[in-house]
């Protein structure tokens, strides 16, 4: 059976390639969130960018006019976020990866639909980190570690980690939580026999030892930021400046007032 003109192929469809954003273009056609950005959610996909290097492609569409002839343009169907996220972590002039798409543009409205119809927002660190060590800990099968690490952007190496303390628990014969941060211990501080700290004490704390950190740390994070976070990675170790980080910046309300500064791709529209 003969295709009609411009009818989508799985060749099309599985087009993947690295583009420029600035080759990028995008057409109201194709906008259908009523907010276009949510700036707490680029910021999650830029760390996992950083993390663990690349997003799933985005989807682009070679544009075809009214007579069916191509345009030239490639035309953002899905990946607003990524795209902004990408500029984010690597700046506008680094290539990232694409799905292109041929078709009449009611094909194209569609694909965009299908694509967009997703829950795509990112979880949080923690709830990434837990993801991966419920996986661990399922019966059955074992998926491989490269497989766990990629599908819960974490890194190989806690996975690695992961699947020794799940032996060490079996011998113990310790039930898993499915709460990371609980499990990785033998036993936790009991915190039942702490007296409760009032607000004022909790702040005066807080205050207190952000008068020492400040004056500890001196003007290193005028001189040099990458020293200064150095050395909070030397003070505190990783996981838990990352458990820090993430109660400070994981859950920020997406209607904040303050946000940070954004790249975006250098395009003709704002995306």
């Amino acid at each position: 059976m003969q295709l009609p003109p411009h009818a989508l192929t799985p060749a099309d469809v599985d087009a993947v390639r690295f583009i420029r954003p600035r080759e990028i273009s995008t057409s109201s056609d194709f906008q259908f969130r009523q907010t276009s950005i949510y700036d707490w959610h680029v910021r999650d996909l830029a760390r996992l960018v950083r993390e663990m290097g690349e997003l799933d492609p985005i989807l682009l569409w070679q544009e075809t006019d009214a007579e069916g002839q191509e345009t030239g343009r490639l035309v953002l169907l899905d990946g607003n976020h990524r795209l902004n996220a990408y500029a984010t972590a690597r700046g506008t002039d680094a290539v990232i990866p694409a799905t292109i798409i041929k078709g009449t543009p009611q094909q194209a409205a569609t694909r965009a639909g299908k694509a967009n119809s997703r829950v795509s927002i990112a979880l949080n660190n923690q709830e990434r980190t837990n993801g991966a060590w419920r996986t661990v800990c399922l019966p059955g099968k074992r998926a491989s570690i490269p497989e766990i690490a990629r599908s819960w952007g974490v890194a190989a190496r806690t996975v690695g980690n992961m699947r020794k303390r799940l032996s060490v628990m079996r011998e113990a014969g310790s039930e898993p939580t499915g709460d990371w941060s609980r499990d990785r211990v033998d036993e936790l501080p009991d915190r039942e026999e702490q007296s409760e700290m009032t607000d004022e004490a909790r702040n005066a704390l807080i205050v207190d030892a952000g008068e020492k950190l400040r004056q500890a740390m001196g003007k290193l994070t005028l001189q040099d930021e990458t020293i200064a976070a150095e050395a909070l990675n030397y003070a505190f170790g990783p996981v838990r400046l990352r458990s820090m980080t993430d109660y400070l910046f994981a859950e920020r309300d997406e209607f904040a007032d303050e946000h940070e500064d954004l790249r975006t791709p250098d395009t003709d529209d704002a995306f």
